[in-house]
């Protein structure tokens, strides 16, 4: 198999690979915009969704440049074309660095705030189990009249 056969080979691969991204994370949106009822964790879902999307096109858009190469005969042209995606490569690693940032950061205040409703929950058990059930005091009080 010629080399270049593989090269576009691999390159179709990859679009297609992109293509089922995008729909995967429009249909997880869709399924998270059905069920999600606090708006703050609506709102992240969207960007979360938005920032994949947008990686995940510019993950197409890389192999587009790898099947037009073969085309561009201007030693400028490709020139010009690796810039640009080497330029979309970037951008697309800083995409997938800030979304594992930003959904660290988001889990990381779920988690948060969910260790500190269990310390109140906790808190509100131990009163609970100090004081006496209002059932007792009721019948004590009715001794001593």
């Amino acid at each position: 198999m010629n080399l270049d056969l593989k090269f576009q080979l691999l390159a179709i691969a990859l679009l297609l690979m992109a293509a089922g991204l995008v729909w995967r994370h429009l249909h997880v949106w869709r399924r998270a915009k059905a069920t999600v009822r606090d708006p703050e964790e609506r709102i992240f879902a969207w960007r979360q969704c938005r920032r994949r999307v947008q990686s995940s096109v510019m993950l197409g858009l890389l192999p587009v440049g790898m099947l037009i190469e073969p085309w561009i005969t201007s030693s400028i042209g490709k020139l010009v074309l690796g810039l640009v995606m080497l330029f979309l490569l970037g951008w697309l690693l800083l995409l997938v660095v800030f979304d594992y940032l930003l959904v660290h950061l988001h889990y990381r205040r779920l988690h948060r705030r969910c260790v500190a409703d269990q310390i109140k929950f906790h808190a509100e058990i131990n009163r609970a189990k100090a004081s006496p059930p209002k059932d007792e005091e009721e019948s004590t009080s009715k001794e001593e009249d």
